[in-house]
């Protein structure tokens, strides 16, 4: 699985978005679950299915959609197109997240969970992320203190 540029362009982003819900239903399926929770429990569950099966393009797309949802869902955010990015090109990325310093690419998590076979990484990157974006809000709060109003 290549690291980057899932996507052609923006319009097939668009359609990405488009059928998140559809897509998600794909991964039901895979949980053999009602319901999608996106909790730390089955974002684990997803994750060892990523550990263990070879990501075609049929399950990648719905494993990109439940790793950003689940982030938006348990933390806020939205997602946003990279690209002609340097960084992450041609993906679907989150940003404007509690548990997100920058930006996340969801197909980052699918290619570190093959790579390093951690299917706690996921939830550990998330808790690292918020851990830390809490630390440098204490630090610029204290750089920068708020001046108080006459």
């Amino acid at each position: 699985m290549e690291k980057y540029n899932t996507f052609k362009n923006e319009k097939t982003y668009s359609e990405f978005i488009k059928n998140i819900p559809l897509l998600l239903e794909y991964v039901k399926k895979i949980l053999t679950a009602d319901k999608l929770l996106f909790n730390e429990d089955e974002a684990e569950k997803v994750s060892l299915f990523v550990k263990e099966n070879e990501i075609s393009k049929e399950n990648l797309y719905p494993l990109i959609a439940y790793f950003g949802e689940s982030i938006i869902k348990r933390y806020g955010g939205n997602w946003f197109f990279t690209g002609n990015d340097d960084f992450a090109p041609n993906e679907a990325s989150i940003g404007n997240s509690n548990a997100v310093l920058m930006r996340s690419c969801p197909s980052y998590y699918i290619h570190e969970i093959q790579k390093t076979g951690n299917i706690k990484l996921f939830n550990e990157d998330l808790k690292d992320n918020l851990k830390n974006k809490n630390e440098i809000k204490d630090l610029m709060q204290e750089l920068f203190p708020k001046k108080k109003k006459k």
